[in-house]
């Protein structure tokens, strides 16, 4: 509602249909689900509990032999079970539903026409290649200014390759005014290659008319071509390929998001916030249980007050989780490890979730 209400002013204006609508919407149910299943599991909780110990039913049950917690059980199980569920839903529903409901905003809510001309594009590609093009029309497939690098395990350059201008067909780019300088693992210069054009496809490439400079022993030898193939890797990217704009974590499932965090480290940067959005995507779903272990104590024990009182203090419990989860997020992405900043939430308050149940009385004695 809080969406709707704020997009309220552009949907009016673009005056789109209420099946665009439901269909935005229903594309957000999985990703809402995640997010808000803590809370509702939580305000639950509350309210089922806090009715329980105001009609005094749970210490007829404990009067007639029942330990507290063993009264629990049913709520922690359906807690765990939850934290599955939402997990699944996470991993296998939200990424495609979040990049359906994100084409349907840009394209029939917003009425953002589709773009042909793109400048400065920035692409990580296969084969760890990053990849540059500083105009492209895929209107008629057609590029100015590539660049192409490749790097190795520790970062370094492999190749660095140079086009003036190039045309992509069904069967794979040609590239003119080709410049390919490779490097050896110290970082020099080993050869340079000099072309006229150059075919290339996901099989390999093929250079034409040009020359080859290699470093042999300190001199320099030059050496003329009509065609040649150097063996390098092809190249299976297509110019809808750059257009792309780079995903959010919870529009990538876990392989996803792994792939581009070992993308980013082969070429030297530091996936930090990565590293910790990837385990945020474990760590989360248990929030359901983790709010739940912290809210039955208070349900409990609370008499007084009735429903608004235990719907203040779910919002207090889940607020709190929020802020320390934003804390790891924040501390995972600089001071500590990314694994310890998004399982921060889960251990503090999973601890004093433990150590409050642990404590909750035997009624009977």
């Amino acid at each position: 509602m809080i969406d709707f209400f704020g997009r309220l002013d552009e949907i009016i204006e673009g005056k789109v249909s209420l099946k665009v609508i439901a269909s935005y919407y229903s594309s957000l149910i999985p990703l809402v689900f995640v997010r808000m299943c803590p809370l509702a599991v939580l305000l639950a909780i509350m309210y089922s509990l806090n009715n329980l110990s105001r009609n005094n039913e749970i210490t007829a049950a404990v009067s007639g032999g029942l330990h507290p917690h063993r009264i629990l059980i049913p709520f922690i199980f359906i807690g765990v079970l939850l934290s599955l569920i939402s997990m699944a839903i996470n991993e296998l529903k939200v990424p495609e539903t979040a990049r359906k409901a994100y084409r349907i905003k840009q394209t029939q809510i917003r009425k953002r026409k589709e773009q042909h001309l793109w400048r400065d594009r920035l692409f990580y590609g296969s084969g760890n290649r990053k990849f540059y093009v500083k105009r492209l029309n895929t209107k008629n497939n057609t590029a100015s200014v590539i660049e192409i690098t490749e790097y190795g395990k520790t970062g370094l350059e492999l190749l660095k390759f140079q086009a003036g201008t190039a045309k992509w067909t069904e069967t794979g780019w040609t590239l003119y005014n080709i410049t390919l300088r490779e490097f050896d693992p110290a970082g020099r210069v080993k050869s340079t290659l000099y072309a006229n054009f150059a075919r290339v496809n996901e099989t390999g490439w093929e250079f034409f008319s040009g020359t080859v400079t290699k470093t042999v022993s300190g001199k320099e030898q030059k050496e003329s071509f009509d065609k040649i193939n150097p063996g390098f890797p092809g190249v299976s990217e297509i110019p809808q390929d750059f257009t792309r704009i780079q995903q959010k974590p919870e529009e990538m499932n876990f392989a996803q998001l792994r792939e581009h965090i070992n993308r980013l480290r082969k070429m030297g940067f530091n996936p930090q916030a990565e590293l910790v959005s990837l385990h945020t995507k474990f760590a989360f779903p248990f929030a359901t249980l983790v709010v739940m272990m912290i809210g039955i104590p208070f349900a409990m024990k609370q008499r007084k007050g009735g429903f608004l009182v235990g719907f203040g203090s779910a919002l207090g419990i889940c607020l709190i989780y929020y802020v320390l989860m934003s804390t790891g997020r924040v501390l995972g992405e600089s001071l500590i490890r990314p694994v310890l900043g998004a399982w921060l939430p889960n251990t503090i308050l999973g601890t004093v979730g433990i150590f409050r149940l642990s404590r909750i009385p035997y009624m009977s004695r």
